[in-house]
């Protein structure tokens, strides 16, 4: 059994999951009933299907897209690690 399609190509990668991330570039996008322009990132999510099923997958990339529109994965607290002393 081969995994390269009618093409005969194989995979791309050898992971669970793959992240490709894009550029960032104004688009129009839908706001409150109007069109607007907003900066939109873009990002690929690639999952092996022999070992994530869709509906898991599909769950973690609508949580990973809410984390990354609200910006939480980018807050960083202000906690101070005091290095030990020598």
């Amino acid at each position: 059994m081969e995994r390269g399609g009618a093409w005969g190509i194989g995979l791309l990668m050898a992971h669970t999951l793959g992240l490709t991330v894009g550029g960032i570039a104004d688009r129009p996008v839908a706001r409150d009933g109007a069109v607007v322009v907003r900066p939109c990132l873009h990002l690929t999510l690639s999952f092996d299907h022999d070992v994530v099923d869709g509906a898991p997958a599909a769950r973690f990339a609508q949580t990973f897209t809410e984390l990354v529109e609200s910006a939480a994965v980018f807050r960083v607290t202000h906690a101070v690690i005091a290095s030990p002393a020598r």
